[in-house]
């Protein structure tokens, strides 16, 4: 985990990050497996299209993700394996902040690039599509959200009557994704009734704000 903190700017690095936190309770998963099986996601999404076109891409991919993996947003009765990757491309279901990480991996190997919007109460893609951005709700069957849906959203988790600054969107950073995550965890594995993992997940959190 300390090796990976050292890389988040690159994209690998934040795969590397959440296949280190599963690690926790999954020791036998590996960074350059699950490398693969997106990669195994990539392909059959690659060969479908037959334009470079990011909004031809972006239907292929939906059609994949969403359809035929069917993947399903763990809101509000999360377990500790929504928040592992490797048990999400399993399970196909996993909590927003995990299913985005998943999106913007399989996404930006076929040159969509996507955005972490750290939101209170759910983690959202941004994606830049030409000159504009996309809002997607990933936990939703990849539901395309509107400016305006996405500010009143925002409004309603703030408890706040308007949003401040020249851009309010709330991108996350890889280091940020993975805080989140590991905070997730924390609130999870809390409320079970697990402080060791607790603990463990606080230890992690501390080698990501060094």
């Amino acid at each position: 985990m300390a090796a990976q903190s050292i890389r988040l700017a690159r994209s690998e690095a934040l795969l590397g990050g959440a296949v280190a936190i599963a690690q926790h309770e999954m020791p036998e998963v590996e960074p350059a497996r699950e490398s693969q099986r997106i990669d195994e996601i990539v392909a059959d999404i690659r060969g479908r299209f037959r334009s470079d076109s990011p909004h031809a891409i972006l239907a292929h991919a939906h059609h994949v993700l969403f359809d035929e993996m069917r993947l399903q947003g763990a809101i509000g009765d999360e377990e500790p394996l929504d928040y592992y990757l490797p048990a999400v491309l399993d399970r196909r279901r996993g909590a927003p902040v995990v299913l985005v990480m998943l999106y913007k991996l399989v996404l930006d190997r076929l040159g969509v690039p996507v955005h972490g919007l750290d939101i209170p109460g759910r983690f959202m893609a941004g994606i830049e599509l030409d000159d504009s951005v996309m809002f997607v709700d990933v936990a939703v069957r990849g539901r395309v959200v509107s400016m305006r849906e996405l500010v009143q959203f925002m409004l309603k988790e703030s408890g706040r009557s308007s949003l401040s600054g020249k851009n309010p969107l709330p991108i996350a950073s890889h280091r940020e994704w993975l805080q989140r995550l590991l905070r997730n965890l924390m609130g999870v594995f809390g409320t079970r009734n697990r402080p060791t993992d607790v603990a463990a997940m606080v230890e992690l959190k501390g080698l990501l704000d060094e």
